[in-house]
């Protein structure tokens, strides 16, 4: 049952990392966030420029797009500190992935893995993410 799981977050983060890493990687325009970050002071760069720095310094940003169907809407959201980790979600179509990073974890090699590509980082992914 353990490994089903597994394989079910793992699928799911490829995914929507791929959608996510086409939307960033293809200069697709990014719009204005529809969330509140967790700190309800921050304020939400939602610049995919700056998305990669953001996410290894656990900054506010939030990027949304379409996918590759143009009906199918992403989101991208660094929502800062929670409980010492960094909150990371990624939302496609209502379903997608909810992580809790601990600050060491954060590179970009991570984010790399997020978006679908191996990086050998799919246990720190499996163990700080949950799917929704």
């Amino acid at each position: 049952m353990k490994n089903k799981t597994l394989l079910i977050l793992i699928a799911v983060v490829i995914v929507l990392g791929i959608v996510l890493f086409t939307m960033v990687f293809t200069g697709k325009q990014t719009t204005a966030p529809t969330t509140e970050p967790v700190n309800e002071n921050a304020t939400v760069n939602s610049n995919s420029e700056t998305f990669l720095q953001d996410f290894v310094a656990c900054k506010v940003n939030q990027i949304v797009g379409q996918g590759a169907d143009p009906s199918q809407t992403f989101t991208a959201s660094i929502l800062g500190i929670e409980n010492g980790k960094c909150h990371y979600k990624l939302d496609v179509g209502g379903s997608g992935v909810d992580c809790l990073f601990p600050s060491e974890a954060l590179s970009d090699k991570l984010l790399n893995q997020l978006f679908g590509n191996a990086e050998g980082l799919e246990d720190v992914v499996a163990t700080s993410c949950t799917p929704y």
